[in-house]
């Protein structure tokens, strides 16, 4: 999604990228409506009707109303939580997983997300397997214990094959090893959502 579409329709955004409070759940922009002093001029993009949204996993949904205007609504983006020990693999996929219009929270330890408000909220983790502390593979066992496990796409430097087959026989949604390209990163957080 273009960043600047991005901004006016969710808002300003902080230094990291990361949506400001005042988003609402649900946005309903029609063709037919023109700004008002009491309608924000964001949320009355007439432009934004054929422009063509796939729907994907930016919660985007086009419709027809009852007096036959087009018009789209637009749910939050899903959540992506990227836990991984190095500092700047957890830059590069928030950076590239905000472009593709994905809330992102980036943790550097599967601790911290453990004790994050962002886990009940999580559509997909992009998991490191070998993270300091609890490992990527006891936290996934953990989340399939307590029955709130998201989908997970496993990365990892070490490509282990006794790893990778406890990873997918746990039900992991991709085993990855870095380097890995932009696409096939995202294919695999697609494939997660829409099994989710």
């Amino acid at each position: 999604m273009d960043p600047i579409v991005k901004e006016r329709l969710f808002g300003l955004t902080n230094s990291e990228g990361n949506h400001g409070e005042d988003v609402k759940e649900y946005y309903s922009i029609s063709t037919a409506r023109r700004p008002t002093p009491t309608r924000p001029r964001a949320w009355c993009m007439p432009t934004m009707a054929g422009a063509g949204w796939d729907g994907r996993h930016d919660g985007t949904k086009s419709g027809w109303s009852n007096d036959g205007q087009q018009s789209i609504v637009l749910t939050m983006p899903s959540l992506i939580c990227v836990i991984d020990d190095d500092r700047s693999v957890l830059r590069a996929l928030r950076r590239l997983l905000w472009a593709e219009a994905f809330a992102v929270e980036a943790f550097g330890s599967a601790e911290e997300f453990l004790a994050s408000e962002h886990r009940a909220n999580a559509r997909c983790l992009v998991l490191d397997v070998n993270l300091t502390g609890l490992s990527g593979l006891e936290l996934q066992e953990q989340l399939l214990l307590t029955g709130a496990a998201p989908p997970i796409v496993f990365i990892t430097a070490y490509d282990d094959r006794v790893a990778r087959e406890r990873a997918c026989r746990a039900g992991a949604v991709d085993y990855l090893r870095k380097p890995f390209d932009d696409e096939t990163l995202l294919d695999a957080i697609n494939r997660a959502i829409r099994g989710s």
